[in-house]
């Protein structure tokens, strides 16, 4: 059989509720050059009466002799891809019907381009959510990974000979949060792409992992980037008691605890981002766009510790010079505006200056 240019790899365990409507998602798309690779991993509700009732040539149906795990199974679902793109797929999220055709374009177009991805809605809507206002630059995209991301493992289309040739895979040490490890790491052979449109729908639910294994997920998440940050700024530079509160200030994005906190963590950030800009090559325009985009994240969560402890947290605002955006919109003058107040307040409280 030729070689279709998608392998669109969809997970399944357990998914009778959500899965028929994410199969009819994959096979109803407008770019029709792919296969849909659908690895049962020992399902024992009607999830594979489900898939075979599907009847397209498109899917191919596999089944584990034994429950294996989802990153074991998305890992085979890769050893078995026959296209030159990889889809990742969720078993209960939802790809629009444009999806494909939009990520296989930006791929196409460049070969130095190794993931592409897009915005997505949420089922039910989640209000608390804002939509981006503007798409990120790959170098902003890639930053983004060092405090939280932006990148929805259901809307990923990857070179696969990206993740072959650097022995790239979904790792299991890091479960739960293996998607997050695999986005760091093929930042570094490659650009990281965001297109402006909305690729699909994320379905939240009771069964999330997201939910039901928050706290491994997140010691997960926190133990390895951790080992990113040490990797740029020197082994063993920061500690896994200044990862908690990396993870939770600028992950999170929670107050810090006290000033002290707010501090040590700014100061990490601080150097991370000049050793990120340094790193990566980066030319003026992109430097830029790094560091208004680390100011951005430090002054969300100077505001965030300011609601929580006062306004005299809002001196910590110019605390470092290269987290100081360079164009002062209106956002930032406030900010400027409430850090001088808060400076004056602060000396005439404890009789100095900050």
């Amino acid at each position: 059989m030729t070689a279709p240019a998608v392998t669109v790899v969809m997970t399944a365990y357990n998914g009778e509720a959500y899965i028929a409507e994410a199969i009819r998602g994959v096979l109803e798309q407008t770019f029709g050059d792919f296969e849909l690779l659908v690895i049962d991993d020992g399902s024992s509700d009607r999830t594979v009466e489900i898939i075979k009732s599907f009847d397209d040539p498109r899917l191919v149906f596999v089944q584990n002799e034994h429950n294996i795990g989802i990153s074991n199974t998305r890992n085979r679902g890769t050893e078995l891809a026959r296209g030159r793109y990889l889809a990742a797929h969720d078993q209960d999220d939802i790809s629009y019907a444009d999806r494909l055709r939009h990520q296989v374009s930006v791929l196409d177009a460049d070969p130095g381009v190794v993931l592409v991805t897009g915005e997505v809605d949420s089922i039910p809507p989640d209000r608390g959510r804002s939509a981006l206002t503007e798409v990120p630059s790959p170098a902003v995209l890639s930053w983004t990974l060092f405090t939280g991301s932006q990148v929805t493992h259901s809307t990923i289309c990857v070179r696969l000979a990206a993740l072959r040739d650097n022995g790239l895979r979904y790792e299991q040490k890091y479960h739960y949060a293996e998607d997050f490890e695999l986005f760091h790491r093929l930042s570094e052979v490659g650009k990281l792409v965001m297109v402006p449109q909305t690729l699909g729908a994320y379905r939240r639910h009771d069964s999330n992992a997201s939910r039901l294994k928050r706290d491994e997920m997140t010691a997960n998440g926190r133990s390895f980037l951790r080992t990113r940050y040490n990797e740029y700024l020197g082994p063993d530079a920061v500690s896994a008691d200044e990862m908690v509160s990396v993870w939770r200030v600028m992950v999170e994005q929670r107050s810090a605890a006290s000033e002290d906190e707010l501090m040590r963590v700014g100061g990490i950030v601080s150097r991370l981002v000049d050793r990120y800009v340094e790193r990566r090559r980066l030319d003026r325009e992109e430097s830029r766009q790094v560091y208004a985009a680390a100011a951005d994240k430090w002054r969300l969560a100077v505001l965030k510790t300011a609601r929580a402890h006062g306004p005299s947290m809002l001196r910590f605002g110019s605390a470092f010079a290269n987290l100081e955006a360079a164009d002062a919109g209106p956002f930032d003058g406030l900010l400027r505006g409430a850090d001088a107040v808060a400076r004056f307040v602060y000396y005439r409280a404890v009789g100095r200056h900050p």
